[in-house]
């Protein structure tokens, strides 16, 4: 789990998946085919009230593989969104 607070919202959005890659990065092998670190992580991003206005999640534990996100305002969601 990783909890950030900042006021900068749209800073925080277009680096949400450079934090995550840094923590979680992507390197399959044979022993670990989905490239992981860890099976699952959870972003959040809160202002500074603890208000979260993003947040993003991967699980790769299967059969239940997947991932999602969240933002308060459309402009905020951190990957593709459509």
């Amino acid at each position: 789990m990783i909890v950030i607070r900042s006021e900068n919202k749209r800073a925080i959005a277009r680096a949400t998946g450079t934090i995550v890659n840094l923590v979680d990065p992507h390197h399959p092998t044979r022993d670990n085919p989905s490239g992981y670190a860890y099976e699952r992580y959870f972003f959040v991003a809160q202002d500074r009230h603890g208000l979260p206005y993003l947040a993003s999640f991967n699980r790769w534990r299967a059969p239940h593989v997947g991932g999602g996100e969240w933002a308060a305002d459309p402009s905020l969601y951190p990957f593709p969104h459509g």
